[in-house]
């Protein structure tokens, strides 16, 4: 069976409404993005607090209405079988995973919350057209127990490989422009 590769482009924007897990000070979030076997790591987003809720409890735990910005971009590697049957395409889910994780100097770093993007539908209409597209939408980032716990901004392009695009590295991200 023959095997169609492509790249797909991850866009992590930002997230809002994260939970601050810190008994003091700032939550320093990052995302961890997972495809199949591949991960990569964001920077650690520039964290903002919501200036109405500065006056009142910025300290407490679990308080306050917490932003993450990052903009970045990741790509990753994506290979399908060319002619599967529906029966195989339902069967074989892709997703990105989105694990927001809080980075701590001293302990473990702490799990805010994940979100999960659902890829089959994109990945095919970018293997019959040659690029397909999700724009920059919110996801529900909810905790292991799927309670709420923010929303994280996040788009998706695939791209098919064109004839000798195989031996492209395509670990790198870049950052985006913000205006």
């Amino acid at each position: 069976m023959m095997m169609m590769r492509g790249t797909m482009e991850v866009t992590v924007v930002g997230a809002r409404n994260l939970q601050n897990t810190e008994l003091f000070g700032r939550v320093d979030p990052y995302v961890e993005i997972h495809y199949k076997n591949q991960e990569q790591k964001s920077t650690t987003g520039r964290s903002k607090i919501s200036k109405s809720l500065l006056r009142f409890c910025v300290c407490l735990k679990g308080q306050g209405s917490r932003k993450a910005v990052w903009n970045e971009k990741f790509k990753f590697k994506v290979e399908l079988k060319k002619d599967m049957s529906k029966e195989e395409k339902r069967k074989q889910q892709h997703k990105l995973i989105l694990k927001i994780m809080d980075q701590d100097n001293f302990t473990l770093d702490d799990f805010l919350g994940q979100a999960t993007v659902y890829v089959n539908e994109l990945l095919e209409i970018g293997m019959e057209e040659g690029k397909a597209e999700m724009p920059i939408q919110k996801y529900r980032v909810v905790s292991s127990d799927k309670t709420y716990r923010g929303e994280i901004q996040v788009g998706v392009t695939f791209t098919m490989d064109r004839e000798g695009d195989d031996q492209q590295e395509l670990n790198g991200r870049k950052k985006l422009k913000t205006s």
